[in-house]
Order: structure tokens, then C-alpha cells, then sequence
């Protein structure tokens, strides 16, 4: 793949991490969360498939896909570090899930595995994070916003175009969805 937000081509470790996410992200759009709701709701009420599209893809933002909110958040993360470590109680963008509760969440695990590999500084952010919200007392591990910052952060992409990873990676299960729906 050549991607159009730089000259360079994808590496074989970028093109293998950007493979990963995509396959967690085709996964984790099959659960029941916020965006695979408002797609078959959407979906269901309008009877149009682009609405359904449109109203998944504007649920990110907030609690929700935050990942421009992750990728800010992680140039700056020893000062996250230092907040949690001196009691300021925050919510961290790119952490915590509802499917999966203290522990990684297995969709996730390949993708982490490569990002590991791939780019040990980015999990060491993501590992000091994660230790300074468990001393808090908050059993909460990164999530897909996370995974999707990290990588775009890894591809060079620019935070205010990142959700594309989301979108592409979740379009096609997105459409199976609706599919299903339709009658």
C-alpha cells in the first residue's frame, strides 16, 4: 500500500501492523458497542445503509474512538503520568473496555504483540500509562483507540485524518451488519 499522507511506502513492519489493526478492528465492530448500535438503529429506522454508515462513523470522538484525543495524549504522556501519580483523577483517551474487564483484550493481543515489536517506544508509553491508572486503583488496559493512535503514530499519520484507520478497517463488517438487518 502506498499511503497517501506521506512519500514514503509502507515498511513490511508498518504494512504488518496496519494488517493487524484492521483485523481487530473487522472483530471489535461485530460486538454490540456504541457504533455497531447507531449502525443497526440507524439502519432499522431510515432503512438506508448510508445513513447507517454515517451515523457509526459519528459516534467516534469523546468515549468513543477518541484517537485524536489518544494520539495528543500519548506526545504528552509523562505528564499523564504525573497527574495520575499525583491523585488528579483523569479519563484517560484509549483506555478501558466494556467487553473485557482486567486484562488485555484478546482481539487486541496480536496487534500489541506487533507494536511491541514494531515500535517499543509507543508500548512503553502505553505500559507506563496503564501502570500509573492500575496504582490509581483502575483495572483498565488500552482499548482500540489506543491501538489505533499507536498505529498511526508508527505510519505518520497526521491526528486530524487517524479515524480513517477506524472507518476502513470497520467498513466492510459494518456493511455484513447492516445486511443482516435488511429486509
Amino acid at each position: 500500500m502506498k499511503p497517501f499522507w506521506r512519500t514514503e511506502p509502507l515498511s513490511e513492519s508498518e504494512s504488518e501492523i496496519l494488517r493487524l489493526l484492521s483485523a481487530a478492528h473487522a472483530e471489535s465492530a461485530r460486538r454490540e458497542n456504541v457504533s455497531h448500535v447507531a449502525l443497526v438503529n440507524t439502519f432499522l429506522g431510515s432503512g438506508s445503509y448510508a445513513n447507517a454508515i454515517a451515523a457509526a462513523i459519528l459516534t467516534l470522538g469523546g468515549r468513543h474512538g477518541p484517537i485524536e484525543e489518544t494520539m495528543r495524549m500519548l506526545e504528552s504522556h509523562t505528564s499523564v503520568v504525573a497527574a495520575l501519580d499525583n491523585g488528579v483523577d483523569l479519563l484517560v483517551p484509549g483506555w478501558g473496555n466494556s467487553f473485557v474487564k482486567g486484562r488485555l483484550d484478546p482481539l487486541w493481543e496480536k496487534t500489541d504483540t506487533a507494536l511491541r515489536k514494531a515500535r517499543p517506544d509507543l508500548m512503553s508509553r502505553a505500559d507506563a500509562i496503564t501502570d500509573a491508572l492500575h496504582r490509581r486503583g483502575k483495572d483498565v488496559w488500552p482499548n482500540p483507540s489506543y491501538y489505533t493512535a499507536a498505529v498511526a503514530i508508527a505510519l505518520k499519520m497526521p491526528p486530524q485524518i487517524a479515524g480513517y484507520l477506524f472507518i476502513t478497517a470497520r467498513l466492510e463488517a459494518w456493511t455484513e451488519i447492516a445486511l443482516c438487518h435488511a429486509k
